[in-house]
């Protein structure tokens, strides 16, 4: 694997939350102020920094999502922090591994830790205030949602979309489809670290806070200075930590 670090997008926060949710840990506090500089943090920012070091291309400083899957399809990685649109992505780029590929748990720092999950994610589907037509939308919703039309949107990237309502999985059309059978373990496991995770910060509940930790590339640059002027981890730590509390001050 590697270290992506690009500041076009989150890799970075997402793989260091990761270190820390699997300690037991958050990017943010129970008040919901930025928690870059506790022992836990600086041991996963450590860890990030060493598998740049060691394991990463050096370009990876300005890698994003898409190159990180890139070199997955590719076979030139043989791990990634990914979903289950991953089996897509190698049926199309390299349909020679799509018999190699599988999910698995989350890595923990001590074998011993229990399961957990970092990160689940989700597309809400709204209805504006001022829509002109907010009955045929919600009719619109409603249609989404009827068992036929679900599962035909779920075969569109099977195992990439799961189920997000009850009943649907143990339809026989549902279990019919070739991908879901196949990768019958990677549903299971991703299955699994969805029921377990929330999005990044949002382990204290939705919070703009949790939004601003994400969307700010504060952390991204923080491991660029870090790495390209040679910062002090603790330092760049401190300052990263402070940059995120006052952009959350703006919206307390």
């Amino acid at each position: 694997m590697f270290f992506p670090l690009g500041s076009s997008d989150l890799m970075a926060t997402r793989f260091l939350n990761f270190y820390v949710r699997s300690g037991g840990g958050s990017l943010l506090t129970d008040d919901l102020q930025a928690d870059l500089t506790s022992d836990l943090a600086i041991e996963g920012i450590n860890f990030w920094l060493d598998i740049y070091n060691n394991c990463s291309p050096k370009d990876s400083v300005n890698y994003a999502v898409l190159d990180q899957a890139t070199l997955y399809y590719q076979g030139k990685t043989a791990f990634d922090f990914n979903s289950g649109f991953q089996i897509g992505g190698v049926e199309t780029n390299s349909p020679d591994l799509v018999d190699q590929i599988d999910c698995a748990p989350l890595p923990k720092i001590k074998e011993s830790d229990p399961d957990y999950g970092a990160e689940t994610s989700n597309i809400p589907m709204v209805i504006w205030q001022n829509s002109e037509h907010p009955e045929i939308c919600k009719e619109f919703m409603k249609k989404l949602y009827e068992q036929e039309t679900y599962i035909k949107f779920l075969e569109a990237t099977p195992v990439g979309m799961l189920p997000s309502i009850s009943g649907i999985s143990d339809t026989e059309e549902y279990q019919a489809n070739e991908t879901v059978q196949k990768f019958s373990n990677a549903v299971e496991v991703i299955s699994d670290a969805m029921e377990r995770g929330t999005a990044i910060g949002f382990e204290h509940g939705p919070s703009v806070q949790a939004g601003l930790l994400t969307s700010q590339g504060i952390i991204e640059g923080m491991f660029q200075d870090i790495i390209t002027n040679g910062t002090d981890v603790e330092t760049a730590a401190k300052e990263a930590e402070a940059m995120l509390n006052e952009i959350f001050s703006t919206v307390q």
